[in-house]
C-alpha cells in the first residue's frame, strides 16, 4: 500500500521549483503554488551523512524513514552538506561524499521530497566546539578581543577558549564531552569565534576564497539534479567582529555590510554553473532585541544576491526560536519555552514572520522559515510548534522543523530529544501530531488564506484558481492521527465549478479540469465521536 502511495505522490516532484515574482510564492513546472513542510537532517560529525541502509531511531535516513516522511506529508528536507566533509584537505574535495549525498537526494526526490543543500555550521569549526568549516581553516585563532578584553570578560563576554580549561584531543580539538558542559551559544562569544568569522567575511588568509571554492564544487556537482531545490549559503552567520566593530551589533547593519557582499559573491560562483537553483540566504539571528517580550527588526538587506533579474531563484530564509527572546526561562525549563511564555512566544513568532514576509516582498522574492522547534518530548513542545506554524500559515510561508532525528548533534541539541524519536527509540507522537498539520502543498492557483486549528483539526484554505494551471490541488491530512473519528471535505467555488476529487492514503487530489479565474475554498471539518 505504501509503495503504491509513493507512486501516487512521487509525481509531485517536477523539474524545477522557482519563485513566482508576482505572487512571491514557490511555483512548480505546472504553475502551481507550492507550500513546503519539512524537516532538517544534519549530521555534524563523521561520516557527515545519515545511515541510509537500515533504520536507526537517531542516525538513519533510510528507505523506511523516507517512506515515513512522505506518508507524514513532508515534501522538503534541509540537508547538511558539510564543508568539512566536502573539502578534506586544502583544495582536495571528496566526490565520494557528494555521490552519497546525491544518492540520498535522489531517494528523497523519488518519494516526493525536495532537498535544500545546507552549508551548515554552528560556532564555525570543531576547534571552537562547533562544526562546519574544516579545522585546517580554523588554526591560530585570536585569544583576545584587544584592549577591551578585561572589561568584556568582566561582563561575561569574550571569554577565550583557553579559560574553559578543556581537555584537547590529538587533533588539537576540545573533547566533545567537555564542549557539552556549556551552552553552545557561549562559544559564539569567544574571541576565537569572532576572529574566525571575521576571516571569512574579510577574506583573511584567503578563507573567503576557499568558501567560494566549496560552493563552486557543490553547485557544479548538483546542477543537473532537479530534486535539489536550492542552496543555503551558510547557516546562522555570526555578525563579526562585534568587539572591534560594535556597530555590527545594531540590528540590520551586518546584513547589509557583511553578509550582502558575501552572498553576492556566492551567487556569482553558483550562477557560473546553475541559473535555476534557489539561493536561500539568511540574515544574522541578532536582528532583534530580547527585551519587552522581544523586539524584532527588519533585516538589513537592500539588494538580493543576484539582483532583480534573478528574483525567481532567490528566497529570504530565516529561523524562528522563542528561546532567542526567553533564553533564561528556556534554560531553566530544560531548553524549551515554558508554557507560561505562550502568549509572548505567539507575539514574537507572528511579529518575526510578518516582518520577514515584509522584507521578502520589498526585495521581490519568496520567504521560508527553515528552522524552528528544537524542542523535547514535553507538552511545552507542541505549544512552540503550533505557535510558529500558525504564524507561517497566516503569512503563507513554508517551514522546516529542527530536526528529524538527533543525528549525534553535539552543539545545538546536547542531550535534549529534539528529533521525532526519543532516546529509547520511541516515536514522539505528541510532537509528530503537532507537525501533522493539514495543508495544501500544491495549489491549482495562488493561496490567499491558510487556517488550521491544532486543537480540533479544523482546516480551511482559500485560493484563486488559475485558468492556466491544469494540474490538481493536492491536500494532505493525517487521517489516523488528526482525524480518528473521520472528517468531512467541502470544496466550494465562486462560479460553482465542480472539481474531480480522488484520494490515496493521506493525500487528496482536487482538480478543476476546465479552470476559470475564480475563488475556491477547501474546508476540512473533523467529525465528532
Amino acid at each position: 500500500m505504501l509503495s503504491f502511495l509513493l507512486l501516487f505522490i512521487a509525481g509531485l516532484v517536477t523539474a524545477v521549483i522557482k519563485v513566482n515574482t508576482t505572487t512571491k510564492m514557490f511555483q512548480d513546472d505546472y504553475g502551481r503554488s507550492v507550500i513546503f513542510h519539512g524537516v532538517n537532517v544534519v549530521v555534524k560529525s563523521a561520516p557527515y551523512i545519515p545511515i541510509t541502509t537500515s533504520f536507526d531511531p537517531q542516525m538513519s535516513l533510510c528507505p523506511q524513514d523516507i517512506q515515513n516522511l512522505a506518508n507524514w506529508g513532508f515534501n522538503f528536507v534541509r540537508l547538511g552538506v558539510m564543508w568539512q566533509a566536502v573539502e578534506t584537505s586544502p583544495g582536495v574535495y571528496n566526490t565520494t561524499y557528494l555521490q552519497l549525498v546525491n544518492n540520498l537526494v535522489n531517494q528523497l526526490g523519488a518519494a516526493g521530497l525536495y532537498t535544500l543543500v545546507d552549508a551548515h555550521q554552528d560556532v564555525f569549526a570543531r576547534r571552537i566546539c562547533g562544526e562546519g568549516v574544516p579545522d585546517f581553516y580554523a588554526q591560530n585563532l585570536s585569544d583576545t578581543c584587544g584592549e577591551l578584553s578585561p572589561v568584556l570578560e568582566g561582563f561575561g563576554a569574550c571569554t577565550p577558549m583557553s579559560k574553559f580549561n578543556f581537555t584537547y584531543d590529538s587533533n588539537g580539538d576540545p573533547l566533545i564531552s567537555d564542549c557539552l558542559t556549556h551552552l553552545f551559544a557561549e562559544y559564539y562569544a569567544t574571541p576565537q569565534a569572532m576572529d574566525a568569522f571575521n576571516r571569512l567575511y574579510k577574506n583573511i588568509n584567503g578563507l573567503q576564497d576557499k568558501f567560494l571554492a566549496y560552493w563552486g564544487v557543490v553547485s557544479q556537482y548538483f546542477v543537473n539534479n532537479n530534486y535539489v531545490v536550492g542552496y543555503d549559503p551558510i547557516n546562522e552567520p555570526l555578525a563579526a567582529d562585534m568587539y572591534t566593530e560594535p556597530t555590527y551589533a545594531v540590528p540590520g547593519v551586518f546584513d547589509k555590510e557583511g553578509l550582502q557582499p558575501l552572498y553576492q559573491k556566492v551567487n556569482n560562483v553558483v550562477r557560473k554553473y546553475d541559473s535555476n537553483k534557489i539561493l536561500f540566504f539568511e540574515p544574522v539571528q541578532s536582528d532583534l532585541l530580547p527585551i519587552l517580550g522581544g523586539i524584532v527588526f527588519n533585516a538589513g538587506f537592500n539588494e538580493t544576491p543576484g539582483g532583480p533579474s534573478l528574483n525567481y531563484a532567490q528566497v529570504l530564509n530565516d529561523h524562528l526560536y522563542c528561546c532567542d527572546m526567553e533564553n533564561e526561562k528556556c534554560t531553566a525549563n530544560g531548553g524549551d519555552p515554558p508554557a507560561s511564555t505562550k502568549l509572548l512566544c505567539e507575539r514574537f513568532h507572528d511579529q518575526k514572520v510578518k516582518l520577514r514576509r515584509e522584507d521578502a516582498n520589498n526585495l521581490g522574492i519568496g520567504l521560508m522559515i527553515t528552522e524552528f522547534g528544537a524542542c523535547s518530548n514535553r507538552t511545552d513542545c507542541p505549544i512552540e510548534i503550533n505557535s510558529v506554524t500558525n504564524a507561517c500559515d497566516k503569512y503563507l510561508t513554508g517551514w522546516s522543523y529542527w530536526m528529524f532525528k538527533g543525528f549525534g548533534d553535539y552543539t545545538t541539541s546536547g542531550n535534549l530529544e529534539e528529533g521525532l524519536y526519543d532516546g529509547d527509540g520511541n516515536l514522539q507522537t505528541m510532537k509528530l501530531k503537532a507537525l501533522e498539520r493539514t495543508y495544501v502543498p500544491y495549489y491549482q492557483g495562488v493561496p490567499t488564506k491558510i487556517y488550521f486549528i491544532d486543537t480540533t483539526g479544523y482546516f480551511s484554505t482559500t485560493f484563486e484558481l488559475s485558468p492556466n494551471v491544469s494540474a490538481p490541488t493536492v491536500l494532505f491530512l493525517n487521517a489516523a492521527l488528526v482525524y480518528p473519528n473521520g472528517y468531512t471535505l467541502t470544496v466550494s467555488n465562486t462560479l460553482d465549478l465542480k472539481p474531480q476529487i480522488t484520494s490515496k492514503g493521506n493525500f487528496i487530489n482536487i482538480l478543476f479540469p476546465n479552470p476559470v479565474a475564480s475563488t475556491t475554498t477547501i474546508i476540512i471539518t473533523p467529525k465528532a465521536k
